[in-house]
């Protein structure tokens, strides 16, 4: 072999370095997949349209309720905090103690991986038979030690960018500040790297390799993302390790002898290649389907599946720069340990992480009732912005039941969702018939999943069903979100869900929320006018009251009180329910 062929472990270096370089493909096909998921949705809404989607509204036949409605209308960072042992104080000491524990896990195995790192750069450079890094005999040696360390001092914004970026999506706050963070630690990255002497070209591209890792891998973690990538990333990393192998197999019996290829060599390489590809393909799909099973198992939940996609690109990129800079006879088997190093990191910090989060579930309370959320259709960037942010903290104190939408259809894909998609079985996830219903809705858990997290629940209705579902949701909720932001009289279906809420829920159950721009009064009027049509021998309170909570830019006061709210609003459901 000469000096220029690449021995087995720098091609095993190529591979995994490709595996690094399928971000980018996997990032493009989740966008797209996510495209064709909604337009799948909405296509299947109306095609399940069956001509009768008027929504008929709630009209009791009783006389007009003229019992007073008290309306109190307060900011949402305004709602006191709750305190004393309620589902909201558990779910925010569970959410600290697990993005804690992620966090804390993130950061370590990162500072391992660097370790490795640099332990496999000290020994490539005692090897190489440079001088060595703190031999003070070497004037050459010492410059090099010096110029070492500067060099480590410039890296540390790298020393928690990968850690911070995780938590940061995982704790759901608002991307463009975590954007904005993670473009100002890269500029300080390529800053630090011409202060240090580094010329400016290569800091340019250092800065600019560095921003592209963190935003190819940060994207995983967006919840757009999230229900897509990380499984394809999986697939497709399965079908290229299969396909390297067909090809390595393939080399072994090459002997090497220069001949004339004819044309049945051509065609029986051509045949061997199809069938690499099919293997491949079919080892990626089965993938695929494992992944599906598994998320059904509840044995990782979505953001579960995401982050260890996230920490297993970047131990594959750690792993590929360890093995690419192998030479059989200056380092022999050194860089080889340093990978089985990283392998095993890997593994054992999966376990000790599923230690971790096991300790941080100790004592966490049972989940509350299932938080039903209705609202007004809008554009999918505002309502995934919000509903993102605040399910990333309602998730600790119970489950979310939602009636799918175009606007939330795609922000809120599920790995099930997903595979069902790309199985073609989307039309098996509809409540088509009345009679589905009800065991669709006794389908519907709490259970945590092992991160302590529970999860959102998409019903998908046609035209025919969707009243009832929601009717049938509203009995079993144990408490209900009414968004009636952007909200006006012309939105029927909205109208509709108000009439039926305020008929049907005990107010301590009923959460209404309006926006800071909106105009208090037509809500108001409109919520009035509904409770006129209720019919007040079917309801108990006293003193009815309703509490409106307004909210703005949705700041972190804001999303801690609407948790608050939601999470009181379950405490009396149990005596409650209809």
């Amino acid at each position: 072999m000469t000096d220029d062929d690449l021995n087995l472990t720098q091609w095993s270096a190529v591979v995994a370095l490709l595996v690094v370089l399928l971000v980018p493909l996997a990032v493009a096909g989740a966008a797209w997949a996510r495209r064709r998921y909604v337009r799948a949705i909405t296509a299947l809404q109306a095609d399940l349209a069956r001509g009768d989607g008027g929504v008929q509204l709630h009209r009791p036949t009783a006389p007009p309720n003229r019992t007073p409605l008290d309306i109190d209308l307060m900011d949402a960072d305004q709602v006191a905090a709750a305190t004393g042992g309620t589902p909201a104080t558990g779910a925010r000491r569970l959410r600290r103690r697990v993005l804690g524990v992620q966090f804390t896990a993130g950061l370590l195995y990162w500072w391992l991986l660097l370790c490795v790192l640099l332990v496999a750069g000290v020994v490539w450079w005692q090897m190489s038979g440079e001088p060595a890094l703190g031999d003070p005999a070497s004037d050459e040696g010492a410059a090099n030690l010096a110029e070492t360390l500067a060099t480590q001092l410039v890296l540390w914004p790298l020393l928690v960018l990968p850690a911070v970026l995780g938590w940061a999506f995982q704790a759901g706050l608002p991307e463009d500040r975590v954007w904005l963070g993670a473009g100002l630690t890269v500029a300080a990255f390529g800053l630090g790297l011409v202060g240090s002497g580094a010329e400016l070209g290569a800091a340019l591209v250092l800065a600019t390799a560095a921003a592209m890792l963190a935003a190819l891998l940060a994207a995983f973690l967006r919840p757009a993302v999230r229900g897509a990538g990380p499984p394809l990333v999986a697939a497709l990393t399965i079908g290229l390790v299969v396909f390297a192998f067909g090809v390595a197999f393939a080399a072994a019996f090459d002997d090497g002898e220069d001949s004339e290829t004819t044309a049945e060599d051509w065609l029986w390489a051509s045949l061997y290649l199809l069938l690499v590809l099919g293997l491949a393909g079919a080892a990626a799909w089965r993938m695929l389907l494992r992944l599906a099973r598994r998320y059904e198992e509840r044995r990782f939940s979505d953001q579960q599946m995401a982050l260890h996609a996230y920490w297993a690109l970047i131990t594959g990129w750690c792993g590929a720069l360890v093995l690419a800079v192998s030479f059989d006879a200056r380092t022999q088997h050194a860089m080889e340990w340093m990978a089985a190093v990283v392998l095993v990191a890997w593994f054992g910090w999966r376990a000790l992480e599923r230690v971790a989060l096991w300790w941080a579930r100790r004592g966490a309370p049972a989940p509350c009732g299932a938080l039903l959320m209705l609202r007004v259709f809008k554009p999918s960037a505002r309502s995934e912005a919000f509903t993102d942010r605040f399910l990333a903290r309602w998730r600790f104190a119970g489950p979310t039941w939602m009636i799918a939408g175009p606007d939330l259809a795609g922000g809120h894909l599920e790995p099930d969702e997903f595979f069902a998609f790309l199985r073609g079985r989307l039309r098996e996830h509809f409540i088509v018939d009345p009679a589905e219903i009800a065991p669709r809705l006794q389908s519907l858990d709490s259970t945590r999943d092992p991160d302590g997290r529970c999860r959102v629940h998409e019903l998908f209705c046609s035209n025919a069903t969707w009243r009832e579902t929601v009717l049938a949701l509203m009995d079993r909720a144990g408490a209900v979100l009414l968004d009636l932001r952007e909200y006006h009289p012309g939105r029927l279906g909205t109208r509709f869900e108000l009439e039926a809420v305020l008929q049907r829920v005990p107010l301590q159950r009923l959460v209404v929320l309006v926006a800071a721009g909106d105009d208090p009064a037509v809500v108001e009027a409109e919520v009035r006018d509904a409770w006129r049509l209720v019919d007040p021998r079917g309801r108990s309170d006293e003193s009815p009251r309703l509490t409106v909570l307004s909210v703005d830019q949705g700041s972190a006061a804001e999303m801690h009180g609407l948790l608050a709210a939601c999470a009181a609003a379950t405490t009396g459901a149990g005596d409650t329910q209809r």
